[in-house]
């Protein structure tokens, strides 16, 4: 049993690294996607809200524009993209940028765990 304990326990400060990154780069992703949805889709709750009150939507829009025009090209359609293919773009978009950010923070994160 003791076998078990140890072998699952993170002890080399490069894994324990990059399972923050990852964990943190996977809640970055899933966060800017419901933000993304609350902001943006009409199913969200505060559709109605933002129906009148446009300046969020737009800054957010700029930040889904270049999935945007990648699928507009995959898709050969730049009126309307397939939505699955702008939210993989979307994915692999925060991917990249939370996986950015995880990099200095994770440093942090080791420091202050000493």
């Amino acid at each position: 049993m003791k076998r078990l304990e140890a072998a699952s326990e993170i002890k080399s400060p490069t894994t324990r690294r990059l399972k923050f990154q990852l964990v943190f780069t996977v809640i970055f992703v899933a966060a800017t996607l419901f933000i993304t949805w609350l902001i943006m889709a009409d199913s969200s709750p505060f559709h109605g809200y933002f129906l009148w009150h446009t300046g969020l939507p737009n800054l957010w829009g700029m930040t889904v524009l270049i999935p945007y025009v990648l699928g507009a090209l995959l898709v050969g359609n730049p009126h309307s993209p397939s939505e699955l293919v702008v939210i993989v773009f979307m994915i692999i978009q925060w991917f990249v940028v939370g996986g950015l950010l995880s990099m200095p923070l994770s440093k942090l994160w080791l420091r202050l765990h000493k």
